[in-house]
């Protein structure tokens, strides 16, 4: 979504099951965005090195400091 908002400015915002998502304005993209990334922020870990688990150790995820980038660009 940061990507498409970025690029196309207006974009449909798909939060709904439809059949058609009606163009939604530059500012309405943005705040998706901004959004997302916060809540990113409150759910991935800063390191997955104290991950136990599946997901223990593994390098290249998504992490707490790659959302706050992210919502730093937004």
């Amino acid at each position: 979504m940061f990507h498409a908002v970025n690029m196309f400015k207006n974009v449909p915002l798909p939060t709904d099951i439809a059949v058609y998502y009606p163009q939604k304005t530059q500012q309405d993209g943005w705040a998706q965005v901004i959004a997302d990334f916060k809540a990113a922020a409150d759910l991935l870990p800063s390191t997955y090195d104290n991950v136990t688990g599946l997901d223990a150790g593994q390098k290249g995820r998504a992490t707490k400091g790659a959302a706050l980038g992210y919502l730093g660009k937004a």
